[in-house]
């Protein structure tokens, strides 16, 4: 009977320690990849405004958080990047409020580094594999050519999470309202979340996942209403049609994820269509062993089949779709049509970013799954992981991106608000890619409140 009763108690007390040290490991990973991200940025880049970080700030200005903080911008909700700009706002100088936009935007990278892999415990065994996959994060070769340390592209971050959150196996309601705030925050900044709602049937029967699944289909919903009633400007040029996208994928996915460089792939080894393929094999090679063992293991009733099956679905799925709607939806291609030599001098676009990340996890989720009885099975799992690894870390210093070449915003700042000084009614200050589209215009009472603030 003492036996008995001292058993349950021993295995709480081991849990609860494990899960503090998770905690603990989630914390240290959240400081260090918000690093990695800031140190990934060069000096002129931290501190020049991005493009539709223009439009976040100026509604900061002039309506507030609550007047804007669930206004449609190009379609969908901006949650996230709306409550990182206001908080910045509250808190920074306005002349610092660029590179506080940056560092903020870094945090919240390095906070979905961390909770990648928390939630990865669920369904990937070995802890370097869980690291160098919350790690892919901010280290995903092409992130600061464009997407890396602005509020604007915050939402890929979220749709690379999505996926993990919904296979997350929280133990307590705690963790799961935890999780889901997270999930529902996922939902209100990225619409794309949608194309992993069929995970929310996985492990239906834990009341734990509740509130991830509802946060997350709470947060979509509230996408398809703000889509419906404030719809997307149609772009200029034509859609993408399939030849398009089976040329433009390699380029803009598979590529970048062995050498991104800012002035495309004529700037690499990777530029005839035979490398292109090359650069492709490996990957191809990885995605069809782990679809052939989830196969094999379905077929000899394994009992972790079905769950290998969704991990995998989700990975190729991640690694392919977001690129495609990205790329179709904002009509890439434009007028003429795609050759090599025309998508050869594109910087990797911001579409493929999420889908090179998917696709680095299925090399790595690839190597976690090889079957136990594999005589190789010792030197396969690590020379996969760590291959990934250095792939991430050779490329740290990505060299020229679309901001490291300004305008700064703190000079743009001082001009402006001397032209207030001097008489103006407004005053301008340039986001980059330099263009009066990109610009902050703000009337010069605003500047004084801010100013004054």
């Amino acid at each position: 009977m003492t036996s008995t009763a001292a058993a349950p108690g021993r295995g709480s007390h081991a849990r609860s320690s494990s899960t503090r040290r998770t905690a603990a490991l989630a914390v240290l990973l959240a400081v260090v990849f918000t690093a990695v991200a800031w140190l990934r940025l060069d000096g002129t880049t931290r501190g020049t405004g991005w493009a539709d970080d223009r439009q976040f700030v100026q509604d900061g200005v002039e309506q507030g958080l609550w007047s804007s903080l669930f206004d449609p911008y190009a379609g969908y909700l901006h949650v996230v990047p709306r409550l990182v700009t206001q908080v910045v706002l509250w808190v920074a100088p306005f002349p610092d409020v660029v590179i506080g936009i940056t560092l903020a935007s870094c945090v919240v990278a390095g906070l979905v580094g961390a909770l990648v892999f928390v939630c990865s415990g669920s369904v990937v065994d070995h802890l370097a594999a869980r690291l160098v996959l919350a790690a892919i994060t901010v280290l995903v070769p092409a992130a600061p050519i464009e997407v890396a340390g602005n509020a604007a592209n915050l939402h890929w971050y979220f749709l690379w999470l999505a996926p993990w959150l919904l296979m997350a196996a929280p133990t307590r309601w705690l963790s799961g309202f935890a999780l889901g705030v997270v999930a529902l925050l996922a939902g209100l900044t990225e619409i794309q979340v949608a194309m992993f709602v069929p995970l929310v049937l996985v492990d239906a029967r834990s009341r734990y996942r509740l509130p991830v699944v509802a946060g997350l289909l709470l947060g979509v919903a509230a996408q398809v209403v703000a889509t419906v009633t404030s719809p997307r400007t149609e772009p200029y040029g034509r859609p993408p049609d399939l030849h398009d996208l089976v040329q433009a994928y390699p380029v803009h996915v598979v590529v970048p994820a062995w050498l991104p460089k800012f002035h495309g792939i004529r700037a690499t080894a990777f530029d005839t269509w035979p490398m292109v393929v090359l650069a492709c094999v490996p990957f191809v090679l990885i995605a069809g062993a782990l679809v052939a063992t989830t196969i094999v293991r379905l077929r000899r009733g394994r009992p972790s089949a079905r769950r290998d099956l969704v991990v995998v679905a989700f990975c190729l799925v991640g690694a392919v779709v977001p690129f495609v709607i990205g790329y179709w939806l904002n009509h890439v291609a434009q007028p003429g049509t795609v050759t090599l030599h025309r998508l050869g001098k594109q910087a990797p676009l911001r579409y493929g970013l999420v889908s090179t990340m998917f696709l680095l996890a299925t090399a790595v989720v690839g190597a976690d799954r090889l079957p136990t009885r594999l005589p190789c099975r010792r030197l396969v799992v690590p020379a996969l992981v760590v291959a990934v690894a250095v792939l991430c870390l050779a490329h740290f210093d990505v060299g020229r991106t679309y901001r490291s070449h300004g305008p700064a915003f703190k000079p743009g700042y001082e001009r402006a608000s001397a032209s207030c000084r001097a008489g103006a009614s407004f005053g301008a200050i340039y986001f980059a890619p330099k263009s009066h589209f990109w610009l902050l215009r703000l009337d010069c009472e605003d500047f004084r409140r801010v100013e004054g603030g």
